[in-house]
């Protein structure tokens, strides 16, 4: 035999029990408290992701350059840089607006930033590392990738001084090597 349950009995008696009366605003109340206070955990722990994530290639690519008898301030700070960028992308910080190199050349040359120039750079860079496939898009090699990206790594240190750009553009197929080989080895 089923036994029927009175369901508003059943909420009487749990109104009873519970100290605050129930309202539906009560309840919604605390559950935003723990989405909140989720939400924050999140972001915090996202935080500690990427950073540890920044660390983890720094240390990798370090190790790398170390093993390849490498050691200079210029691969050093190209392994700093790349770890900053392949971290920012998996933040989605950072994620191109365009896979087509030649999209950064003409926004560069209509609006003339340099940080265009360097968006480009990056691309070609993701490109050669992480996205290798699209590197046989639209007629071009992987060659031409590596090449433009030394190339706009050039023309970002011609437009700002900057020496990360010098640098990058002086070791980008060496250091696009590393970092292959760093994400194989993760």
């Amino acid at each position: 035999m089923t036994h029927i349950i009175n369901l508003e009995e059943a909420r009487k008696q749990t109104r009873q029990k519970s100290k605050k009366p129930f309202t539906a605003d009560n309840e919604l109340t605390a559950l935003l408290k723990k989405a909140v206070s989720l939400k924050n955990l999140s972001a915090q722990q996202n935080k500690e992701t990427i950073t540890n994530l920044t660390a983890l290639l720094q240390s990798k690519m370090s190790e790398i350059i170390i093993e390849r008898n490498l050691i200079s301030n210029e691969y050093f700070l190209c392994s700093i840089y790349i770890s900053d960028l392949l971290s920012s992308i998996v933040n989605a910080k950072n994620i191109p607006k365009s896979w087509f190199a030649i999209d950064y050349i003409i926004e560069n040359h209509t609006r003339n930033n340099p940080q265009i120039i360097k968006q480009g750079a990056n691309a070609c860079l993701l490109i050669c590392t992480l996205f290798q496939g699209r590197a046989e898009i639209k007629m071009m090699t992987m060659k031409d990738y590596l090449s433009m990206g030394a190339t706009l790594f050039h023309q970002f240190y011609s437009q700002t001084g900057a020496e990360i750009g010098y640098y990058m553009s002086q070791e980008f197929e060496t250091m696009v090597e590393v970092t292959n080989e760093c994400v194989r080895n993760l």
